[in-house]
């Protein structure tokens, strides 16, 4: 168990529940907050199990009574289940990727506003829909969405992360439609008809196709289209190959367009996945097209970051989410927005995925209750 110091004393305990993957729960009392080792999947039954019963001995060992219990916005979390069943009476919902920075803003014992930028595979919104690549002005109380990935569906559902040529299919079925088939490509020649013809039609009839804001769903579909990743889950995720045949020489970079919908900056992805098809057709090698596209998100990151700086006058940036594991990107990215002026952070005592987040959960629920 971790102890981390909170940016002040509450008058509450509070346990937040955490995630459902890498979960981990967080109690705290006064100014401290207890992080326990991560569980794992809390689907295998086993997990769970441990989970209940380490929450009760960590509860009796440290002499808390949480008044406060903090949980996912996510309605199947198995964690948020746990949460909203527990007898307490005080609830908060915390939106993930809120809980992504916020956690990293209480490792460097950071108070005031940030912009986060949390990248990850998956997280339930405040607005109903699934994100996983969000820009937002928070502090330890709220926060405010400025910018996202432009959404792509996600067909399937969960199977296209236990499958992810059901996303490199996606995207580009988003861009060349049914052209996508007279595409050279080793990916598009290696599809069999009755592995893809299903998957298309919640393509085109826009069922079983939840739209995603995921920068980790991204990597994803980009590893298999450039033939990094297998298209068959491997037991590790395909945007580790991608980072791991990055070549670390390469400055080219391809391109992002930050563009404008409503209240929302959105980053389209279609220009950057137009380039990556047309070096795979040419025959470029995987490191080079891969350092490509590593590039291309830390240039966006840091684009972004400089016209949020400009309209909000906020100067520390805060890096956080599964994605930022990528060593390639979060290096290059902290060292670019140094090198722009920026106090950059990202985790170092603590994983970017999800087990930070019960961490984030904790002390977002307790400063809006103090708030009160």
């Amino acid at each position: 168990m971790k102890t981390f110091v909170l940016p002040k004393k509450f008058k509450q305990s509070a346990l937040a529940c955490g995630s459902q993957l890498k979960n981990t729960f967080c109690l705290t009392k006064g100014g401290r907050a207890y992080l326990s080792e991560p569980f794992g999947d809390l689907e295998d039954l086993f997990q769970y199990t441990a989970y209940e019963h380490a929450i009760a001995a960590f509860q009796d060992e440290l002499c808390i009574k949480p008044t406060l219990i903090a949980y996912d916005l996510h309605p199947e979390y198995l964690s948020t289940k746990y949460a909203l069943a527990r007898p307490e009476k005080k609830k908060a919902g915390v939106q993930h990727h809120h809980a992504h920075v916020a956690a990293c803003m209480v490792e460097h014992g950071i108070h005031e506003k940030v912009i986060g930028v949390a990248f990850d595979g998956l997280g339930y919104g405040s607005d109903g829909h699934l994100w996983g690549a969000e820009y937002m002005i928070a502090d330890l109380s709220s926060f405010e969405r400025a910018a996202h990935l432009r959404y792509a569906p996600m067909p399937g559902g969960t199977a296209a992360i236990r499958e992810p040529w059901r996303m490199a299919l996606a995207y580009l079925y988003e861009v060349y439609g049914h052209k996508l088939f007279d595409l050279e490509m080793d990916f598009v020649a290696g599809l069999r008809k009755e592995r893809y013809e299903p998957v298309m039609e919640m393509l085109e009839k826009k069922i079983s196709s939840v739209p995603v804001s995921s920068m980790g769903r991204l990597f994803d579909g980009v590893s298999v289209l450039i033939g990094a990743a297998e298209t068959d889950d491997r037991g590790g995720p395909p945007s580790a190959d991608l980072e791991r045949c990055a070549a670390r020489d390469v400055l080219d970079s391809y391109s992002f367009e930050i563009g404008r919908k409503g209240l929302f900056r959105v980053i389209d992805w279609h220009e950057a996945l137009i380039g990556i098809v047309r070096d795979v057709r040419a025959g470029l090698s995987r490191g080079v097209i891969s350092a490509k596209f590593h590039n291309a998100v830390v240039s966006v990151v840091i684009d972004l970051c400089s016209m949020l700086r400009e309209e909000r006058r906020i100067n520390k940036v805060v890096l956080a989410g599964g994605v930022f594991q990528n060593a390639y990107l979060k290096g290059r990215a902290l060292d670019g927005l140094r090198g722009k002026g920026f106090d950059a952070y990202a985790h170092s005592a603590l994983p970017s995925n999800d087990s930070a987040v019960s961490l984030g959960q904790a002390v977002i629920a307790l400063a809006r209750a103090q708030g009160r």
